[in-house]
């Protein structure tokens, strides 16, 4: 979604600091990737800390701060309250906004339970429960978190209806076949039906409909 949301709003600078496989923050819900999970990568706390430079923006332009977290802090480890989540989320946005950030587009995470990986888990209900519980809170705490913060502007982007049994295209099926990250993984010859490359991540023509409704929805409340 992020290079098609970048092209929409014509970014004169772009600043990618999202890292697959990683959480909001790893020194609390540590993540790993590779074919036998034996990576460690960094969350997006310690991203930030570690590669973030506030002079690499103008804070008297209008620079916006897409957070797009959440997702891996329900994939790694066990599942309490989906509040901690938010509180998560919330202190990402207190790094920024101390580094002089002031315009945040939150997305709403997917229904977890909903991708090919967990079409037919027996934990299907449970995720989709806790994305329901997770995109119910987390506007009403970014309000709370804004209302505090004097001259920032929080905007929450809702994609559940972009998920939803309304989109044309195949989401139970991943394009991919064969396994996942393996070498006889193989490619569907019509990517552009489906919503899912690969178990858990969307397909480019899915991406390109998340980033309209991203942009949609920040051109109507700035």
């Amino acid at each position: 979604m992020a290079s098609y949301l970048r092209d929409l709003l014509n970014a004169g600078v772009y600043l990618n600091y999202g890292l697959g496989s990683s959480t909001t923050d790893s020194s609390v819900r540590p993540a790993k990737t590779g074919l036998n999970s034996e990576i460690d990568v960094l969350g997006t706390k310690q991203i930030i800390q570690k590669y973030f430079n506030p002079s690499s923006f103008n804070s008297n332009l209008c620079s916006v701060f897409v957070v797009w977290i959440g997702y891996n802090d329900y994939w790694f480890g066990s599942t309490p309250v989906p509040v901690n989540r938010e509180n998560k989320i919330l202190k990402i946005l207190d790094m920024l906004y101390n580094m002089k950030a002031r315009l945040f587009l939150i997305p709403s995470i997917a229904p977890l339970g909903d991708n090919p990986g967990m079409w037919n888990s027996i934990n299907r209900n449970r995720y989709n429960n806790d994305s329901t519980i997770h995109n119910s809170l987390l506007p009403v705490r970014l309000q709370e978190w804004q209302a505090q913060r004097s001259g920032s502007k929080v905007i929450f982007v809702n994609f559940t209806d972009a998920f939803g049994d309304q989109s044309t295209l195949i989401r139970n099926v991943s394009c991919l076949s064969g396994g996942y990250m393996t070498k006889n993984a193989k490619i569907c010859s019509q990517p552009i039906n489906y919503m899912y490359y690969d178990y858990y991540h969307p397909t480019s023509p899915f991406g390109e409909a998340l980033a309209n409704i991203a942009y949609n929805t920040l051109s109507q409340n700035i």
